[in-house]
């Protein structure tokens, strides 16, 4: 599935699974829009009640990758999905991804040029339980900022990681809470006032370079 520059999708209540490959690709003028259905900022006054609601950590499950499943985001703005509500596959990340141990299951995360906020749990949380290193995140020149958790939530079983030119503030947990079994690069990179720790990594190769705390 591929969404335009421009692009405005909205939900409340359901998020969206993805285990085919899902490119979200808009421009520095024209973003692709993931939100709430409350929120009258992009696309109008959906729901057609005026100022009667207003948009909030949690409206919708956010975006969750299965097996085999890969997102691209290029000048995407996501927020207002995820919740810590447990229960009916809950708590879900704004943006989820999470691999099995069966064969070709793997998933790929590549987010660039976008904001990802006021999720009401994690923004970004990817874990692979396989022990093979199959499943990669790579985020740059990128916001994250003002969700309920963390910012970033990487668990094991992941290929090396780059955070280059992030900005991960105002969190309500850590920034970064990283558990690899591979190399962490983080370059030019800003975490501040989050409600933990700004990154938080544990991995046998770490490489922090021109980046503020």
């Amino acid at each position: 599935m591929t969404l335009d520059p421009g692009a405005v999708v909205k939900s409340q209540g359901a998020g969206f699974g993805v285990s085919g490959s899902l490119y979200a690709i808009g421009t520095a003028s024209e973003p692709v829009i993931l939100t709430s259905m409350l929120d009258d900022s992009y696309g109008g006054d959906t729901n057609g009640d005026g100022d009667a609601t207003l948009p909030g950590a949690g409206n919708w499950n956010g975006i969750q990758l299965g097996d085999g499943g890969s997102l691209t985001f290029d000048y995407v703005l996501a927020r207002y999905g995820g919740h810590q509500i447990y229960g009916y596959g809950g708590p879900h990340p704004l943006i989820g991804a999470s691999a099995s141990t069966a064969a070709n299951s793997r998933v790929q995360v590549a987010i660039n040029h976008s904001t990802l906020e006021h999720s009401g749990y994690h923004a970004l949380s990817i874990n692979d339980a396989n022990a093979n290193l199959r499943s990669t995140l790579s985020v740059a020149n990128s916001t994250i900022r003002n969700n309920a958790s963390s910012g970033i939530v990487v668990g094991s079983g992941l290929n090396d990681l780059v955070l280059d030119q992030v900005t991960v503030v105002g969190n309500g947990s850590d920034g970064a809470n990283i558990s690899s079994d591979r190399a962490v690069t983080v370059r030019d990179s800003i975490f501040d006032s989050n409600g933990g720790g700004g990154l938080a990594a544990s991995s046998p190769n770490i490489v922090v370079t021109d980046s503020d705390f």
